[in-house]
């Protein structure tokens, strides 16, 4: 909880900072050293918390049988998380771009649609002509940064796994003293980059716009998350071999891969817990290579509602470089939410189910 107030402030900060540059200089465009700290940011998040996942044994010691069955546990819960946030996004009214309302013409091709929408949004006052041709422009440069975004996430998160799988014991004596350093890296790598995504938000003013227009509506974004994710419990649990209510705790642990696999141990359930721990490893590895997808072909709210816990911290870098500052906050309040529920729900399934 500490943390996610020290978070809170950051966003807060940098928010703060962002209005006070619009309304003193304007907004000229992007800023480059915000955009350069902002990707060594996140190529450093990618980098720590995959060396984590390599190095630690755990991962390694419960492939197999139980690794089969927790991705396919994984696939379901993500496939059901992803048709509840679409469709809690059609009934609360928001755009495929996290926006209120239809501010995409439907009779345009998806490309030419997609830019109009952000010209919307930006005001560009162009003649029709030279418009089609920024728009053509806009939209092979979106589709480049997609693919390239997916391309810098993989080699990332491998070289991380790689390193964490072959150098930390070698270079550290005490594995702990590994874990101590790399979760204080986390922590600033992501109020860095949590200040300059509060920065952003602050410093374009459609963003703050979205943000506001959204109102009450942002506490529905974890409500569909949960839902998704505990409908995704309930039909997995047909297909493996664990209880209903141990399906369901292992659901609850919504990404969070330290937690719910040991509340779940302590309660006596091996095999659940060894499947809730590769569950919400694998949550949260396959949400960074997916997201980009997600966020191009479904819509932006489904890609910060995928995540679940991860969606305030180690997936956040993802989700904003996919989508928009004001997105990577919902993601922030989602992960928030879903991560303070986490001990309440998995402790209330698993408590007196069958042993």
């Amino acid at each position: 909880m500490q943390d996610i107030l020290v978070y809170l402030v950051f966003i807060l900060l940098g928010v703060g900072l962002g209005v006070l540059v619009r309304k003193k200089r304007g907004n000229t465009g992007p800023i480059s050293v915000v955009s350069a700290v902002k990707s060594i940011s996140i190529c450093t998040l990618l980098f720590v918390m995959s060396t984590r996942i390599g190095s630690n044994e755990d991962v390694a010691n419960n492939l197999g049988t139980i690794g089969v069955y927790g991705f396919v546990f994984t696939i379901i819960v993500m496939v059901m998380t992803l048709i509840t946030a679409f469709a809690f996004r059609k009934m609360l009214g928001f755009n495929a771009h996290g926006g209120i309302g239809n501010a995409i013409n439907a009779s345009s091709s998806s490309s030419i649609a997609t830019n109009e929408y952000f010209a919307i949004e930006k005001n560009l006052e162009t003649s029709d002509s030279t418009e089609k041709e920024e728009e053509t422009t806009k939209a092979e440069s979106e589709k480049s940064v997609v693919d390239q975004t997916t391309v810098f996430i993989l080699v990332f998160v491998v070289l991380g796994i790689l390193c964490g799988h072959f150098l930390v014991n070698r270079i550290f004596d005490d594995y702990d003293v590994f874990v101590k350093l790399s979760s204080m890296t986390i922590k600033i790598g992501l109020s860095t980059l949590l200040f300059l995504v509060g920065f952003d938000l602050g410093y374009e003013e459609s963003g703050m716009g979205d943000f506001k227009s959204a109102g009450i509506k942002i506490a529905f974004f974890p409500i569909a998350t949960i839902v998704g994710t505990l409908i995704g419990g309930v039909i997995a649990s047909f297909l493996m071999p664990v209880t209903m209510r141990e399906s369901l705790a292992i659901a609850s642990g919504f990404g969070w891969y330290s937690l719910a696999p040991v509340i779940i141990m302590d309660a006596g359930h091996v095999t659940a817990s060894a499947i809730s721990f590769l569950h919400n490893v694998l949550r949260e590895l396959l949400t960074i290579l997916f997201v980009p997808l997600i966020a191009k072909y479904v819509g932006y709210i489904e890609a910060s509602c995928v995540p679940g816990a991860p969606g305030m911290d180690i997936c956040l870098p993802i989700v904003e470089r996919s989508t928009n500052g004001t997105i990577a906050i919902y993601s922030f309040i989602n992960g928030a939410v879903t991560s303070a529920l986490v001990p309440i729900l998995v402790s209330i399934f698993i408590v007196d189910s069958p042993m």
